[in-house]
């Protein structure tokens, strides 16, 4: 058997497989491609969690102003409206991603509009369509949508605010949106096996805490904090599995990596450490036989390395493994390991590991006659093994395997990813974005494979 044989057989029985040839179905793997979803709704009571460093969002309202109506999802609200929080209301926004697939953020207005080409896919009253995105003529406020005013323009618009002083007279501030830390998102399928749990690490309201916090959803993109109490009150990290009856939660404490467990996966004894030392993130998954592996960050992203239950983490994948010539270049971080076990194409039980990386994707640009290199960032990689040799991971060739580009040059920051299989054929891979040099957050995002 010749050498390219052989790699064609590990990467098929790793969970590299193939796609139908004639039909043009995509069948979900886990693995590619990503179709992203943009950020997924938390909410805590009825205040939106925005990205750390963004401002309060909310808009203007007469005080007199009907109440927003209730609802369970953009069905339920009229044509700008969406359903934010369980309320009807015109969605603020200022970051990439906020406003879902079918709808655009107006950064200059500050508001989620409907996406259009012509007129006539605009639905509202008095709606039009301008620049994309569907707009609505007014002689009073009453005719516009709830978060809206009429301008002078006779325009519906809104009169972004962040407290009662940036309102006129008779108006109120309604707060939609409030900044927050979120990072590290864990999830798991309902034990009704719809849902989604997720729990995932949230500073506390002053920004000096980690905390851990648990979230559900019953279509994985809006999720309601219940309870709305962090549910660990000091760690970060959490990896969350069921274990026996209950859960075990593996987590980011000083002295290394602790576990925590629950009966009902909310109320957690107190966690005790099981890896000490210069271990983070970790990524636990069950094996069929009900042992724990589980994989972790060395030091600070400086590779992956596995834990099996007794012993030191054994390192198996490293930046220089991960680097690729053409692919993924200059890698000098690897870690945020997340660990499924899925079955191969060849019938085998296999692991699945999504990591993140930071380095130069893709060759360089050329710009006005001059080669420009692509900026480095953080992106996602893949890589899997069956089952019974754990440490021998075989990367995707084609990694990263799930990266956001908005333009030639401006690849978004990807980074903590955690991957849940939902139904057959169907996963959602979580992650937290930013910018490519990680100044600007955007939160927890999810996408979906496959893309449809």
């Amino acid at each position: 058997m010749t050498r390219v044989a052989v790699v064609a057989v590990v990467a098929a029985a790793c969970g590299f497989s193939p796609q139908e040839s004639f039909t043009g179905r995509r069948i979900g793997d886990g693995v590619s491609p990503w179709k992203d979803l943009g950020a997924i709704e938390l909410c805590l009571g009825a205040d939106r969690i925005g990205p750390a460093g963004s401002d309060v969002g909310g808009a203007c309202e007469a005080a007199d102003a009907p109440p927003q109506a209730t609802c369970a999802d953009d069905a339920d609200c009229r044509s700008r409206e969406m359903c934010v929080c369980g309320r009807c209301t015109v969605k603020y926004c200022s970051v990439a991603g906020e406003c879902g697939e079918t709808r655009t953020c107006a950064f200059s207005e500050k508001r989620c509009l409907p996406n259009c080409i012509v007129d006539a896919d605009c639905l509202g009253t008095g709606e039009f369509c301008a620049g994309g995105l569907c707009k609505a003529r007014c002689t009073d406020t009453g005719e516009c949508q709830a978060g809206e005013i009429c301008n002078s323009a006779g325009r519906c618009t809104i009169a972004p605010c962040a407290v009662p002083g940036d309102c006129r007279a008779g108006e109120i501030c309604r707060e939609q949106r409030v900044p927050r830390a979120t990072a590290e998102p864990s999830p798991l399928l309902h034990a009704s096996g719809t849902g989604v749990i997720l729990y995932l690490e949230m500073a506390d309201a002053t920004g000096s805490e980690r905390q851990i916090w648990r979230a559900t959803s019953s279509d994985g993109q809006r999720f309601v904090f219940d309870p709305e109490v962090p549910v660990i009150a000091a760690g970060g990290a959490p990896s969350a599995i069921r274990f026996g009856d209950g859960y075990r939660m593996f987590l980011d404490t000083p002295d290394g990596v602790s576990i925590a467990d629950s009966a009902d996966g909310i109320s957690f004894g107190a966690p005790r450490l099981v890896i000490p030392g210069d271990f983070h993130a970790p990524g636990a998954v069950v094996l069929p036989s009900g042992d724990v592996y589980v994989y972790v960050a060395e030091g600070d992203r400086g590779g992956l390395a596995l834990w099996v239950g007794a012993g030191d983490p054994r390192p198996v994948l490293s930046m220089t493994q991960v680097t690729d010539p053409v692919m993924w270049r200059a890698v000098d971080h690897v870690g945020s390991p997340f660990a499924l076990v899925e079955t191969s194409p060849l019938g085998q039980p296999a692991v699945h590991v999504w990591f993140d990386a930071f380095g130069q994707e893709s060759e360089d640009s050329i710009q006005f006659g001059e080669p420009t290199p692509v900026p480095p960032n953080d992106s996602i990689g893949f890589a899997s093994t069956l089952l019974a040799q754990p440490d021998a991971l075989v990367l995707y060739q084609y990694n990263p395997v799930f990266d956001r580009i908005e333009a030639l040059l401006d690849h978004r920051g990807e980074r903590q990813p955690a991957v849940v299989r939902v139904g057959d054929e169907a996963y959602l891979l979580y992650y937290v974005g930013s910018s490519a040099d990680g100044t600007q957050a955007d939160g927890i995002g999810v996408a979906r494979n496959p893309t449809e």
